[in-house]
């Protein structure tokens, strides 16, 4: 019996120690001071290991516009940035935006693929300046987009800029290249003939027509429906005056200047029987040009 209990007293002495032990190699109060206070290893950082530069060299940037940030034909556009290399091979383009409502722009040789590049005047790698062609035509007001190429052909990031177009007065006569911007009521009021187009109109009363009403002479309304877009706008300068016939011509009726849309209104009177009156009215607008009245 003694030497079973040795046995088993040994055994369970041997299985505390290796417990004590294992507590030992676990606990974190049991560790040696040098590793316990010893940093993880940080993350290597990838972009430090680069040599300096060819990380950002292939990142140019635009930032900054200098002056109202605001440009039109003829104009000098400065911009300011980073990484934009020298002027070899290098170029400075204004984007225009897609076809959308109220914006337009026209496929020339100013606007082709929806850009214009400038002419540079000065290039540096943080700074940039270019003229915008003076002749440019065929693109609105509108909010476009700078955008540099360096000579490796790296592009920029785009950098918002208010375009404003030049401006011209036209008459509104649905001519081609302007649209439709005009409809046109002619008044029937006349019982021969009652003709009416965008730049005017005659009425007239053979000697056989009419009531006994008309003798006195007739008179009616035209109306000029006038409807713009894409930066047009009216002007309040419309002529009217009668080339031939015996009765009058009145404007009886136009928008305000300003405005994009409203009614001319032209007030007519023949005289009786075997009267005309013949009348030319030219209503001028004003808008970016190259771009359709409507």
């Amino acid at each position: 019996m003694a030497t079973r209990l040795n046995i088993r007293t040994l055994v369970l002495g041997a299985a505390l120690a290796l417990l004590a032990l294992g507590s030992f190699a676990f606990a974190p109060t049991t560790l040696p001071r040098t590793l316990a206070q010893t940093a993880p290893t940080p993350a290597p950082n990838l972009r430090s290991q680069l040599p300096i530069g060819v990380v950002d060299a292939f990142l140019p940037l635009l930032t900054t516009l200098e002056g109202a940030g605001m440009v039109a034909p003829g104009g000098l556009v400065t911009v300011d940035g980073s990484n934009l290399g020298d002027r070899a091979g290098g170029t400075l383009c204004l984007r225009w935006g897609q076809v959308v409502i109220n914006q337009v722009v026209v496929n020339n040789g100013f606007s082709s693929n929806h850009q214009t590049c400038l002419s540079i005047d000065d290039w540096q790698p943080t700074r940039i300046r270019a003229e915008v062609p003076s002749g440019l035509v065929g693109v609105p007001d509108q909010t476009a987009h700078l955008v540099a190429t360096r000579g490796d052909g790296v592009q920029s990031s785009a950098l918002e800029i208010k375009f404003v177009a030049t401006r011209t007065v036209v008459v509104a006569s649905n001519a081609p290249g302007q649209g439709n911007p005009l409809t046109i009521d002619c008044s029937t009021a006349a019982s021969t003939v009652n003709e009416c187009n965008p730049i005017g109109g005659f009425h007239a009363n053979s000697i056989f027509c009419c009531s006994i009403a008309d003798y006195a002479g007739a008179d009616g309304r035209d109306v000029y429906h006038l409807q713009l877009s894409h930066g047009w706008t009216y002007v309040q300068e419309t002529s009217l005056g009668r080339t031939g016939g015996d009765g009058d011509v009145t404007l009886a009726g136009q928008p305000v200047a300003g405005a994009t849309s409203g009614d001319v209104t032209v007030h007519w009177s023949a005289g009786g029987f075997g009267g005309s009156v013949q009348y030319l009215i030219n209503i001028r607008v004003i808008g970016p040009v190259g771009v359709p009245l409507d």
